[in-house]
């Protein structure tokens, strides 16, 4: 996917709100839906107050992660798969969505997934930082698009070098329910 895609993004995160806030802009590049939508939409999905949606996600999902004892990215999944609202079923008839257990394990592959598929990218938590990021590739190589930046930066070779790696996603574009 060419990093040109997010260059009117400019979104960055006022909570620790990285783990649907770096779906929400790896689905940007399929829907083109603004990233607060996102946040939005969940609030709406779990009935939870969306005055400021960004910190009321962060709140929930905070909560929810650690009474439920799941991976964040389990929560993000499974609100992927199975949520009404618009932005979330829109993306399911767009990209598919693949949940990677352990990154590390699937380096290789996920970085030959990206180089090979023009209509793919990826998130990736990294453990070490505590911070979920999106990953891309175009003929320029890897890139990544970080909340805490708000931008798209190319200050690495291989997804190995951003730190220890933990839980993923790929995504890919699809037409008529077929992978592009």
């Amino acid at each position: 996917m060419d990093a040109s895609v997010f260059s009117t993004v400019n979104y960055i995160q006022k909570t620790p709100a990285c783990v649907l806030g770096s779906y929400a802009v790896a689905a940007y590049s399929f829907v083109k839906f603004p990233i607060l939508n996102f946040f939005i939409a969940y609030c709406k999905h779990h009935g939870i107050d969306d005055a400021d949606p960004e910190k009321s996600y962060a709140c929930h999902f905070h909560k929810a992660w650690n009474t439920l004892r799941v991976g964040g990215y389990s929560l993000i999944y499974n609100l992927h798969l199975s949520s009404t609202h618009d932005i979330f079923s829109n993306c399911r008839q767009v990209f598919s969505l693949q949940m990677i257990e352990d990154v590390t394990a699937e380096k290789a592959d996920l970085e030959g997934f990206l180089q090979q598929n023009k209509q793919a990218m990826a998130t990736v938590f990294i453990n070490n930082l505590g911070h979920s990021i999106t990953i891309g590739y175009d003929n320029d190589g890897f890139y990544k698009y970080d909340l805490n930046v708000g931008h798209v930066e190319r200050n690495f070779q291989t997804i190995s070098d951003l730190g220890i790696l933990g839980n993923g996603f790929k995504l890919q574009g699809l037409i008529g329910n077929r992978c592009i």
